[in-house]
């Protein structure tokens, strides 16, 4: 019998000191409400989907907690 065992998730530090900063990009993204309120279950697919590819494309400079509101992308909205 083999077994092969896998630890996921792999840590955002691991990936830096393996170097592949060059290649490798993670966010995570957040869709809001315009007035800064959580969307819940009423997500918006398709905005997400085109928020992704602004993100793929390096339209917009955003940090890797990205928050967007649907037709307007990324916002940076106030700390509570």
């Amino acid at each position: 019998m083999i077994m092969i065992a896998f630890r996921l998730p792999v840590t955002i530090d691991e990936i830096r000191s393996a170097n592949l900063g060059c290649c490798f990009s993670f966010f995570y993204v957040d869709e809001r409400k315009a007035d800064g309120a959580s969307k819940g279950m009423a997500i918006d697919g398709p905005a997400h989907g085109e928020f992704i590819a602004s993100l793929i494309e390096n339209k917009e400079e955003v940090p890797w907690h990205a928050t967007f509101v649907a037709g307007e992308g990324y916002v940076k909205f106030p700390r509570p």
